[in-house]
């Protein structure tokens, strides 16, 4: 069952680095990604999020951590896994 919550650390971050700037439009965040503009506005409004290449594009140009666009669930779900391969790599010695 996905998160249906959007409220990331990301969606701020891009908010504020798109109006730091006044060179720096959604129009251009949009062609230099590789998507509408549509797009780049409903990632600034939410609840929509870019695709895992488009954050790692995103973080390439703002240095917004592509992992910030992860919802607390699904953060929560990398945690549990982490938790179980640790405690399997402890048990086994490797």
């Amino acid at each position: 069952m996905e998160d249906q919550s959007t409220d990331v650390p990301a969606r701020a971050a891009l908010r504020r680095w798109v109006g730091a700037d006044q060179r720096r439009s959604q129009a251009a965040l949009a062609r230099t990604i590789g998507v509408t503009q549509p797009s780049v506005s409903a990632w600034l409004a939410g609840p929509s999020r870019p695709e895992s290449h488009h954050r790692e594009a995103l973080e390439l140009l703002t240095g917004i951590p592509a992992d910030d666009w992860k919802t607390e669930s699904e953060r929560a779900v990398v945690q549990r896994a982490k938790a179980i391969a640790d405690t399997d790599l402890a048990a086994t010695g490797s």
